[in-house]
């Protein structure tokens, strides 16, 4: 099995903040990143981390689909009005298989945040002039974008931020689920 990551935002933009103003998007997505690829080392699992510092969108597909892993994810948090929190995947229809890895994504993510009813905000089909849509448009592998959690949202970032090594085992077992299911 083959799996790349994008770490959403970079150094320039670094998305939405913490509470507590310590950690930002960017950081946590890096930190997250970082784990999934030891905890991937660890499973003898081949992946690969993509950053947008000095990449377009295009560009990163382009690298990717050269790659051709089995499924591509994108890390996010989601951030609203510090009220707000639940996890959510987003995907584009361009290829039947992402809404399958997104419903199992999602499942998983919710299953280790213990999200039910409100708080479990799906998965979503984005359309094109929806944010994230640009950034995955191009990359041929099923492929979506999780957003497990509010950053802005302290109860949320603090379970974020506790889960992050169950959050990467997580994120690896629903490619891997994915992955038998196809």
């Amino acid at each position: 099995m083959k799996l790349a990551f994008i770490i959403g935002h970079n150094q320039l933009k670094q998305g939405a903040i913490s509470p507590d103003k310590q950690m930002t998007e960017y950081r946590y997505n890096l930190l997250l990143a970082k784990t999934v690829s030891i905890n991937c080392h660890l499973l003898k699992i081949k992946n690969y981390i993509f950053e947008k510092n000095a990449k377009t969108n295009d560009e990163i597909a382009e690298l990717i689909n050269l790659l051709n892993p089995d499924c591509v994810v994108e890390l996010h948090c989601n951030a609203f009005n510090s009220k707000i929190l639940g996890s959510e995947v987003l995907y584009i229809d361009k290829n039947p298989e992402n809404e399958i890895l997104s419903h199992i994504m999602q499942y998983e993510i919710c299953t280790i945040f213990e999200r039910d009813g409100k708080h479990d905000r799906g998965y979503r089909k984005i359309k094109e002039n929806d944010r994230g849509y640009n950034n995955i448009k191009n990359i041929n592998a099923p492929c979506c974008i999780i957003e497990p959690f509010f950053i802005d949202n302290q109860f949320d970032y603090e379970k974020g931020m506790k889960l992050i090594n169950e959050l990467s085992l997580t994120i690896i077992s629903a490619c891997k689920s994915f992955s038998e299911h196809n």
